[in-house]
């Protein structure tokens, strides 16, 4: 199953809930978010669960994570974003084939009629398969189109 989520379920919650091991198939796709602070996120997490994961299975019998909480958002998160050249920047550190692009029209934050031209502008130096794939292809694959 694949479902379009904001609100207020967290990552963190459904990482560590072990929701991903439980639905291994399971896709989010979290709109409008911006991807530029998902590498430092990704990296704090596995940090904190290192940490931290001891005393937690200990005094809330929390079960251990079969692998890092990054490579579980690696695998089931995908991002959106609308103008975020340091996440354009940083795709690789999240993953080209999780990224999505939105105009978000007809919003405040789109750049609509210009769309195209700010998107060229983020899009300076990415090679043209990565800017199919953030244009269209993921979206396409995660909503399963043609």
């Amino acid at each position: 199953a694949r479902y379009g989520i904001r609100g207020a379920l967290t990552v963190v919650q459904m990482v560590m809930s072990g929701m991903f091991d439980r639905f291994s198939k399971l896709e989010l796709y979290f709109a409008e978010s911006q991807v530029g602070w998902v590498p430092i996120y990704l990296e704090q997490m596995d940090h904190n669960y290192s940490r931290h994961r001891h005393w937690a299975e200990e005094i809330y019998q929390m079960k251990p994570l079969g692998r890092p909480p990054s490579e579980y958002i690696k695998q089931h998160i995908l991002w959106g974003f609308f103008d975020d050249p340091v996440g354009i920047k940083l795709r690789h550190e999240i993953g080209v084939d999780k990224i999505i692009w939105g105009g978000d029209f007809p919003h405040v934050e789109s750049d609509w009629p210009n769309s195209g031209e700010a998107l060229g502008k983020q899009f300076e130096g990415v090679p043209e398969n990565e800017q199919a794939l953030m244009v269209a292809g993921n979206a396409a694959r995660f909503m399963h189109l043609d």
